[in-house]
């Protein structure tokens, strides 16, 4: 048996496993042959982008890490108008892993009166981005006054 005697790796060995040091011994040997492992899909730590649009305006609103992997998890788009607002278009544009800008989630809206939609995607698996590449979102409308809301659940880890 290997003794451990590193206070670092004692102290992460208790901390991993929840040991309780006032009920539990931490272990302090090892078999001769140990194995390695190491998580290669940690849980992520998704942060959140907002964005803004008024009216007939778009481009780009977030470019995606460019030594990270970058992954989406979910996004949100809200659009208000009001009553004169005609043909309300919002869009969402990414660049997928492998492939060229695809429209994530879009909303068309015409009822004839003020109002406000919400949509939503939440991603059973988190869709993987290109590196470096941008984020569109954009509104399109006739007439009158729209504003448009963005929400997106992002995540990046470290190449391996």
């Amino acid at each position: 048996m290997a003794k451990i005697n590193v206070s670092a790796v004692l102290k992460k060995l208790q901390d991993g496993l929840g040991l309780s040091t006032g009920r539990e011994k931490t272990p302090t040997e090892v078999a001769d042959k140990v194995l390695a492992t190491f998580n290669t899909n940690p849980d992520p730590e998704i942060f959140t982008f907002y964005s803004l649009k008024s009216d007939s305006v778009g481009g780009a609103v977030y470019t995606t890490n460019s030594t990270k992997r970058t992954f989406l998890h979910y996004a949100l788009i809200s659009v208000t108008k009001d009553a004169n607002a005609l043909s309300v278009r919002t869009h969402l544009t990414a660049f997928t892993k492998g492939k060229a800008g695809l429209p994530i989630l879009s909303i068309r809206y015409e009822p004839s009166t003020a109002g406000n939609h919400h949509t939503s995607l939440i991603f059973p698996h988190p869709i993987e981005l290109e590196k470096s590449k941008l984020f569109s979102f954009e509104n399109s409308n006739a007439t009158g006054s729209i504003d448009a809301e963005l929400i997106l659940g992002l995540s990046e880890v470290e190449e391996i």
